[in-house]
């Protein structure tokens, strides 16, 4: 009878964890984050204008969700072409990856890396490698003004690490 009762208990807490599809409308996008992810706010002053910072960040035993949503001045983005809006993912790919270099103090290697149309419109990048041991995966996405990079570091072939990972979309206008 325990048995049964683990079972049953195990199969509800899997599918509560896989449904918390979390929406944020004022940023335009949905996901699963297995729990409420902790938010963090902030401004960057650059060459191109203020940047506008939200982070959303998931802490598990075995991975760490990041997912960062940066809104960058609507007049310099509109202004760009495919090649510009390219520069700004690889200009983030590689100050992530120059980031994390610097703070788990070993040199990243990159196992893949190729560029893509999210939802075969948005310009985007997928890539993935290891540093000191450590898997990580990451999409930058380029969508208006908004540039959103979701990094999943870790245990990245966790069930709900990749479950998170698919979930990711747009909230489009009707």
């Amino acid at each position: 009878m325990k048995s049964i009762f683990y079972i049953y208990f195990s199969l509800l807490y899997s599918l509560t964890v896989f449904s918390q599809e979390t929406s944020f409308p004022e940023t335009g996008f949905k996901a699963n984050f297995p729990n409420k992810p902790e938010v963090t706010k902030s401004q960057v002053d650059s060459k191109i204008g203020k940047i506008d910072i939200t982070t959303y960040t998931y802490e598990a035993e075995d991975f760490l969700i990041l997912l960062s949503e940066n809104e960058y001045p609507k007049d310099m983005v509109e202004k760009l072409d495919k090649a510009g809006l390219k520069g700004i993912i690889d200009g983030a790919k590689f100050g992530a990856i120059k980031n994390i270099e610097s703070q788990m103090g070993g040199e990243f290697k990159k196992t893949d890396d190729k560029d893509l149309l999210f939802n075969e419109k948005y310009t985007a990048n997928t890539f993935s490698g290891t540093i000191s041991d450590v898997d990580m995966k990451t999409t930058a996405i380029m969508k208006g003004n908004r540039f959103y990079i979701i990094m999943i570091i870790g245990n990245i072939k966790s069930e709900v690490a990749s479950q998170f990972l698919q979930s990711f979309n747009f909230l489009e206008s009707k």
